[in-house]
């Protein structure tokens, strides 16, 4: 019975914090959380033909078109690159085309971004079916070490995202409705988290997993977007991308790739990426890595402790 008092207690003091943050917040349009759902596909989206912002002191702004891809004008250029992923290739850090992570590699294009949180590998499969290209057209496909290692087996979003892509329009139309859509998955859901430093948990995650059967799984992965690449009549640039779990906290602002263990692990699985990129079934897939350093500031990880910020990840370098 006490414990059934303290609940009630706790999410009646959730509720009036959430009833004093939309008051506060009625004077600007900002969102305090990005907005994205399921699509009809079974990829995760953010809303269509949208310009909005998101945050309170560090203003992030973001436009879609109309497939719900973010767009990031790259001064007067014409020509697009079509980039698919999850939040790691979404930038929730990032501003401007210049503060993207591909910037240095693609310095002559808009940024086309196909991508949106807890879309898995297969997912961003699902999400090049029903996009446009034309021949010969070259994509990017944003491999996020942090988590899509696990995304390749058993993978379903519906347990993380509780909208579906047409509840977008009206959470956009009024906004307050996107700060009671958080209240409720922080109660109800125990999957969503907006803040969550795991990091040790991650590494000891990777350290005990099998890479066997990760490469496994990912030869499966690669044959299926290698096979979709040739129906569409096109190919891609993967970009393995740095994982923040690489990286230990040594102080308060500084982090370092220092777990031996966990590096020499990383390594082996880089010759994995290595082997598969060399096997020449895969013509019509190049493969990447974003170059991690050995040193970190707290300054380059995102504020939601899962994601390595794109002005860290921009030297990128061929797999052979």
């Amino acid at each position: 019975m006490l414990r059934f008092k303290y609940r009630y207690i706790f999410i009646f003091t959730l509720l009036l914090i959430l009833l004093i943050n939309i008051f506060i917040k009625n004077g600007h349009n900002c969102l305090s959380f990005l907005p994205y759902g399921i699509s009809e596909s079974s990829y995760v989206t953010l809303a269509s033909e949208k310009s909005f912002c998101i945050g309170s002191k560090d203003i992030i702004k973001f436009q879609t078109n109309d497939k719900g891809a973010r767009i990031l004008k790259n001064k007067n250029f014409i020509k697009n690159l079509k980039i698919f992923g999850d939040s790691q290739a979404v930038g929730l850090e990032v501003n401007n085309s210049n503060e993207y992570f591909l910037t240095k590699k693609f310095s002559d294009t808009n940024f086309e971004i196909y991508a949106a949180p807890n879309n898995g590998p297969y997912e961003s499969l699902n999400r090049i079916k029903d996009v446009n290209f034309e021949y010969d057209e070259l994509i990017v496909f944003n491999f996020n070490l942090s988590v899509d290692l696990y995304r390749l087996n058993n993978w379903n979003p519906k347990n993380f995202v509780s909208l579906n892509e047409s509840n977008l329009e009206i959470i956009h139309k009024y906004p307050f409705l996107n700060e009671i859509f958080i209240f409720y998955s922080l109660i109800f859901n125990n999957n969503f988290t907006l803040i969550r430093n795991n990091t040790d948990k991650m590494q000891d995650i990777f350290i005990e997993e099998d890479l066997k059967l990760i490469r496994y799984y990912l030869i499966n992965f690669f044959d299926d977007f290698s096979y979709l690449l040739n129906k569409k009549n096109i190919k891609a640039l993967v970009i393995f991308s740095t994982p923040y779990w690489l990286y230990t906290y040594s102080d308060s602002n500084n982090l370092e790739a220092s777990n031996e263990i966990l590096i020499k692990k990383f390594q082996d699985l880089e010759k994995i990426f290595i082997n598969i990129g060399n096997d020449k079934q895969y013509k019509n897939i190049q493969f990447a890595k974003t170059v991690y350093s050995k040193n970190l500031e707290l300054k380059d990880i995102t504020r939601d402790k899962r994601h390595i910020k794109h002005t860290s990840l921009s030297d990128i370098k061929a797999l052979h």
